[in-house]
């Protein structure tokens, strides 16, 4: 019972991540208009049934 309680918390830690990078993302994304150049890069965990975490790169 366990495993599947720390699995629900890795899921709702990886939805807030998500949620916390896409509103960085678009808030880069107004703050950076005035030059024209967006180099950010957000990262999302993604945490695997096993227990291993890859994280996506995600250029904007």
């Amino acid at each position: 019972m366990q495993h599947n309680k720390s699995k629900k918390i890795l899921l709702i830690i990886t939805l807030i991540a998500l949620v916390l990078g896409l509103s960085a993302c678009s808030n880069d994304s107004a703050n950076d208009d005035s030059n024209g150049e967006d180099h950010g890069i957000t990262l999302i965990p993604i945490f695997h049934s096993d227990g291993s975490t890859d994280m996506l790169f995600l250029p904007h």
